[in-house]
């Protein structure tokens, strides 16, 4: 765990050092996936469809807002369907343009996870999409990942239509946007899992990160098993299985990296201000040297029964181990020192200004009484 831990935060270390870096290289590799992912699927048109040309677009988005790269990417499936037919790209625009008017009006910062969420569907992993929103963004980011869904199933029909020629592959493209019961099911499926995975992760219990991927992928399991018996669609159990498995192992990553607890030393804390008194519960994140302090510790406790019964290092020495006072409690004590001694010594200044002031006044007043008793 340790070393786990040493490696996590050697890369937090790497990236936050070479961000400037690091950041527009994960853009294009990304980038690179995507359109590479999207000419294996329809690529139709041959321009779109040239290597040089998708590195060279991937590059440019790499120094651009992640929002650019979907819009491109949406630009560069657009184009396919138009090489294959303008009706299939009017359906196409018009999915596009409910996507991007509905969630523009609530905000852009997550666009992205509409084109992540098509690249796990690419990679085999498409469960982990609702857990890896659930755990990391807000409720609304449930939108571009409905959509994303929609249009992994959009790409995946004109992929596979593409030989049975123009009039089946628009058939099918309407019939899959409109009525496609697996399409349906997966949507409403992610929906419900994400937000569920969202709310179990907020609450006020112990490992609720654990708790909400556990419960996200058993609820995906459920509901794709049943309502796929339901709705007579085909549904690979072994794949279903699968892919749950691969969803909880990704979630417990993100957990790792994003937000590990040490729930064994749990702090309650109690304070209050004007207004209110507070309750707080502290719960302290697990790290590599929080690991290396409690692994001191446990080495300091443990002593060697050889070592138990040795006495001290001033004892074998013979030296006597003397008390240290402080510099502080020394000086006060010198001060009283001398105040007592100019008390008792008029006409001597101590080193404590103010009493020797007093002390020299009394002397004076001693001087002028006895002068004016002699003159008498």
């Amino acid at each position: 765990m340790t070393g786990l831990l040493e490696l996590r935060e050697k890369i937090k270390y790497f990236y936050y050092r070479n961000e400037p870096y690091v950041t527009p290289a994960l853009r294009f590799v990304v980038g690179l996936i995507t359109f590479i992912a999207l000419n294996s699927k329809i690529g139709s048109m041959a321009i779109l469809n040239n290597f040089l040309v998708v590195v060279f677009v991937s590059a440019i988005c790499a120094f651009l807002p992640i929002w650019v790269l979907v819009t491109v990417a949406s630009v560069f499936s657009l184009g396919h369907m138009f090489s294959l037919s303008m009706e299939l790209a009017l359906i196409g625009l018009a999915v596009y343009l409910i996507m991007y008017l509905l969630y523009f009006r609530l905000g852009k910062k997550d666009v992205h996870w509409c084109l992540l969420t098509v690249l796990m569907f690419s990679l085999g992993v498409p469960y982990l999409a609702p857990i890896a929103v659930g755990l990391l963004c807000d409720p609304v980011t449930i939108i571009p990942m409905a959509f994303g869904v929609i249009i992994y199933y959009l790409l995946q029909t004109i992929g596979a239509c593409i030989e049975n020629g123009v009039e089946d592959m628009l058939q099918a493209t309407m019939q899959s946007i409109l009525s496609n019961q697996a399409m349906i099911l997966v949507v409403v499926t992610f929906v419900l899992s994400a937000g569920l995975v969202y709310v179990v992760r907020r609450l006020y219990i112990e490992n609720a990160w654990k708790m909400a991927v556990l419960s996200g992928a058993a609820f995906q399991f459920l509901v794709i098993l049943i309502g796929g018996l339901i709705m007579k669609t085909e549904i690979s159990i072994i794949g279903l299985l699968l892919g749950t498995v691969l969803a909880v192992a990704g979630g417990f990553v993100i957990e790792f990296c994003r937000l590990l607890l040490d729930y064994r030393r749990t702090e309650e804390v109690q304070y209050e201000d004007d207004e209110y008194y507070y309750y707080v519960k502290a719960v302290p994140k697990v790290t590599a040297q929080v690991l290396a302090d409690e692994g001191r510790r446990a080495g300091a406790g443990r002593r060697s029964p050889a070592s138990a019964g040795r006495m001290p290092a001033h004892s074998r020495t013979g030296q006597r181990r003397v008390p240290v006072q402080s510099r502080t409690s020394a000086q006060g004590r010198r001060s009283m020192e001398g105040a007592e001694r100019a008390v008792q010594r008029p006409g001597t200044m101590s080193r404590t200004a103010g009493t020797g002031r007093t002390a020299e006044r009394s002397y004076r007043r001693t001087q002028v009484t006895s002068g004016v008793d002699n003159e008498s």
